[in-house]
């Protein structure tokens, strides 16, 4: 079922924060370099990432262990933690981007608290990590092309900024509910493309949906309000089908 999340953001802090303090989960501790515009950041469960001024974070492909961002973090770099340990991600509340691939194949990481301040998700920035449940923030407006590809989403709550979902952004995730919120106008081609939809609901605002968006739906129901053709998107054999109640997506 898809539900309204706005203060997920205010909960996941304090509960990380409860998390940090109880000693269950690590803030970082902080490395002295000799270059003063670059921090290293020793990760809780092993390994360091680093903090480039102006508060970007790289080279962090040897953290492990469930992670607070250190707050002087802004933004994280393609590819920065490409492939490493990090089970959980708790993102500060300064942090308004993530690169291109840069939890790709983060085959730990099972948990994503997303801040209010983050706009953008670039390509591949979470393809092939574990997350079953995804809360987007009210601040989010673009995911980009393939960001959770063959991620195990099962429950995806979409919030009213989001304006773009790229191509293959979900395919072959296992969501099985999915409400499109009202802001949402492009979904790229294959965006949900191999995910075993049993409920969808579109909203009016939606008007392009590209070739092979929900290929592999096996829908029960069909809300429709978008004007957007479904020739093309693996949604032809559905528009026959009853209306999802309100309960459902």
């Amino acid at each position: 079922m898809i539900t309204k999340k706005s203060t997920a953001s205010f909960f996941a802090t304090l509960f990380a924060i409860l998390l940090a303090t109880t000693g269950l989960i690590g803030l970082g501790t902080t490395v002295a370099k000799a270059d003063p515009t670059v921090v290293t950041i020793n990760c809780p469960g092993g390994g360091t990432y680093t903090i480039v001024s102006p508060g970007v974070a790289e080279f962090g492909h040897s953290c492990a262990g469930p992670l607070i961002l250190d707050n002087r973090v802004t933004s994280i770099q393609s590819t920065a933690f490409q492939a490493s340990k990090v089970t959980a991600l708790f993102l500060d509340p300064n942090l308004t981007s993530i690169g291109i691939n840069a939890f790709r194949g983060d085959s730990d990481l099972t948990t994503l608290w997303l801040d209010p301040a983050l706009t953008e998700i670039y390509p591949g920035a979470f393809s092939e990590a574990k997350l079953t449940t995804l809360v987007l923030d009210p601040s989010l407006t673009l995911i980009g092309s393939g960001a959770f590809q063959n991620s195990q989403i099962k429950f995806l709550y979409l919030d009213d900024a989001l304006t773009t979902i790229g191509s293959v952004a979900f395919e072959n995730s296992t969501l099985s509910f999915l409400r499109l919120d009202p802001a949402l106008q492009t979904l790229g081609g294959g965006a949900f493309e191999k995910s075993p939809l049993k409920a969808l609901s579109l909203d009016a605002n939606l008007t392009s949906i590209g070739s092979n968006t929900f290929q592999s739906a096996n829908l029960s129901c069909l809300t429709n309000h978008s004007s957007a053709s479904l020739t093309g998107t693996g949604l032809e054999g559905f528009s026959s089908q009853p209306a999802c109640s309100p309960f459902l997506v």
